[in-house]
């Protein structure tokens, strides 16, 4: 009965299917396009602008990606100048974000590590260029090919020092984190072992595990720990009040909750890596830091009498160059690292310099542009933040005037052919399902439970593509391409669907008896 109502309405209204199909495919591409900024536009240099922008535009992208929340501050000529928090901190107790919420902002922990390292070396006990074995008694450098004198301070804090180690996962609490000297062991916990992997000053390789290492290089050396020294020589004195490399009991009431990109909470994870990954501020307190880079607005040098201005240069000229036509160096649009801080050159042949974090269940982002004296802070709550942050920093760079930066124009491009490939699969599908069902009703298809090779091959294919998005593709896309994730799973699910038909319906000749 099904196949005779198929085949009466393919041969009564087989143009008005096909319209419906190709209608279907505009529908997906419409609703992948669905991201495209809209609201109120930018004028640059005017404050106002740029905050209506983003007070209009961020709710809305906060309830598309399933961020719960986020918290921003903008320091405008060396000083703060404005900060709001949108959506909640914690939507189960209906807490709602605001400038004061607390965040992990993971790898942003590594400028403010920067700085209290080059405190170290102002203060003589330090020196950028030893090797860092001249200051390890508690642990030492696993025996490798690489020399180990070339593992410099300056290199660890430039990502060239060649170690291993990327990042790190953290751990839920309530279990039991390692010792420093563990983790960089690979022991005890969920990180592999800090180890040369490559030459130490040939080329940039981001390792977590180098700041690991400092973290353990400032307790030699300081005879305190990491996060009481950070507290009394760097937080402490650039007035970051709510600010700490430890959960402190304080803060916890204040902190926020980390939520996966479906939008479910997530435990605090925990972290023996602070230098690297273990900061917790605010959108304001990580202004205040972003600011102390600068001059003030009353004339105040940068480094606020934590670093010298000398000091403060240091940290934000190019030490390591990022690697040419690599996908990492396509993707960010950076020029070169710093001393803790990312190296970009816009449009206009401005300089910004920034550092962004990702921790589960956090995104956070900070960029400085020096010669403007602004600071742009972007922190949230959720594994999809980096969309609000994105969405944020092009409305800055509108309000500078300085041109797109170049992984926005880049991400652009990319969103681009993977937008013109979907648009032809989902041709192609409207195409193949047209004549699917024109097959059907002639006959020339006939569903069956013998499925063959050829349509067991065909169902196999439909179940490792079905597999092949929810194992990792969905994250891959949302990740690089979050605007374009819903077009995306409707190109997987409606080839899979087609395979899947195919497989049960193979053509009739080919069937045998």
């Amino acid at each position: 009965m099904a196949f005779s109502l198929a085949r009466k309405l393919h041969r009564n209204a087989a143009g008005t299917w096909r319209w419906l199909a190709w209608l279907f495919g505009v529908c997906i591409v419409a609703c992948s396009l669905g991201g495209c900024r809209a609201g109120p536009s930018v004028q640059a240099g005017d404050l106002a602008s740029l905050t209506a922008a983003l007070e209009a535009r961020l709710p809305g992208l906060l309830a598309r990606y399933s961020v719960p929340g986020a918290s921003l501050a903008l320091v405008v000529d060396g000083e703060l100048a404005w900060s709001r928090g949108f959506g909640w901190a914690d939507p189960g107790q209906d807490i709602p974000a605001g400038p004061e919420t607390v965040y992990q902002v993971a790898s942003i922990s590594k400028p403010v590590t920067a700085w209290g390292v080059m405190r170290l070396v102002a203060e003589g006990q330090l020196d950028l260029d030893a090797p860092a074995g001249r200051y390890l008694t508690r642990w030492a450098l696993p025996p490798s090919p690489y020399d180990p004198q070339a593992v410099t301070l300056r290199r660890l804090l430039s990502h060239s020092a060649g170690l291993s180690v990327h990042g790190y996962p953290g751990l839920p609490p309530g279990q039991a984190l390692p010792s420093l000297e563990e983790s960089l062991s690979g022991a005890g916990g969920a990180a592999y072992a800090v180890q040369p992997v490559a030459p130490a000053g040939q080329q940039f390789s981001y390792s977590g595990g180098g700041y690991t290492l400092l973290q353990l290089i400032v307790e030699e050396v300081s005879g305190q720990d990491f996060a009481a020294w950070m507290q009394a020589e760097v937080l402490g004195p650039l007035g970051l009040q709510h600010s700490s490399f430890q959960w402190r009991a304080d803060l916890r009431p204040a902190t926020a909750v980390g939520h996966d990109r479906r939008g479910r909470a997530l435990p605090n994870y925990l972290f023996t890596e602070k230098a690297a990954a273990g900061l917790y501020t605010t959108a304001e307190d990580l202004a205040r830091f972003g600011a102390a880079a600068l001059p003030g607005a009353q004339g105040q040098p940068a480094g606020r009498g934590v670093l010298s201005p000398s000091a403060v240069a240091a940290l934000l000229a190019p030490a390591a160059a990022m690697p040419p036509g690599s996908v990492e160096t396509y993707l960010s649009g950076m020029d070169a690292y710093g001393l803790g801080y990312f190296i970009e050159t816009l449009p206009d042949g401005s300089r910004w310099v920034s550092h962004n974090g990702g921790n589960r269940g956090w995104r956070s982002l900070l960029v400085l542009a020096p010669e403007r004296r602004a600071v742009l802070v972007v922190l949230t709550n959720g594994d999809g933040g980096d969309v609000i942050a994105g969405e944020a920093t092009a409305l800055w760079a509108e309000w500078l005037g300085c041109g797109l930066p170049r992984r926005l124009q880049r991400a652009q491009s990319i969103a681009t052919v993977v937008l013109a490939a979907g648009s032809l699969l989902l041709m192609g599908w409207v195409l193949w399902i047209n004549r699917f069902a024109r097959d059907l009703a002639r006959g020339k298809r006939r569903f069956s439970r013998r499925l063959g090779w050829k349509g067991g091959l065909r169902l196999l294919l439909a179940v490792l593509l079905a597999g092949l998005w929810w194992a990792g593709g969905r994250q891959l896309v949302e990740a690089l391409l979050p605007r374009l994730v819903a077009g995306v799973e409707w190109v997987f699910l409606l080839w899979t669907v087609a395979l899947a038909l195919g497989a049960l319906a193979a053509p009739h000749q080919a069937r045998g008896v």
